[in-house]
């Protein structure tokens, strides 16, 4: 179904994880070509996560500096089913990428799930300047992510 709705993706590799209780499976597709985040709508509506699909640019964007197109070969999507429901995991490698956010590590640096938390909120407003799309490094108006 996964390769269906995204033809670009390839199968990679399959990790197999335990708990105390259940195993669970991922398999991991990497996408051929650039991928604008956009495109993952139709996979997302597909596995019944679409509306996560807002979020899941926001995070992005705040990580990355604004970016919401990725690279040939810097992107792999995992997906597995969980007793919730589908799972899908976006993994981004960031040695694809040819204009990492300098400070990256400090954007990144979140002690717990509400320092993360916060760091959304407080960089919600963080979009790339006109002046930064007219260059090849992407920094965001704020400063914060860049």
């Amino acid at each position: 179904m996964v390769m269906a709705e995204m033809p670009g993706l390839m199968p990679i590799f399959t990790s197999i994880g335990c708990k105390r209780d259940a195993g669970s499976q991922r398999v991991t597709f990497m996408h051929r070509g650039p991928l604008a985040l956009a495109a993952l709508g139709p996979l997302m509506n597909r596995l019944g996560i679409a509306h996560q699909l807002p979020s899941l640019m926001r995070v992005v964007g705040v990580a990355l500096g604004g970016r919401f197109e990725l690279p040939n070969g810097g992107v792999l999507i995992g997906v597995r089913n969980t007793p919730q429901g589908v799972e899908m995991k976006l993994e981004v490698l960031l040695a694809a990428l040819p204009d990492l956010p300098g400070r990256f590590s400090t954007c990144c640096d979140w002690g717990s799930p509400s320092d993360y938390d916060r760091s959304l909120r407080s960089n919600a407003g963080c979009r790339p300047s006109a002046s930064t799309m007219r260059t090849s490094r992407a920094t965001s108006r704020c400063g914060r992510c860049a």
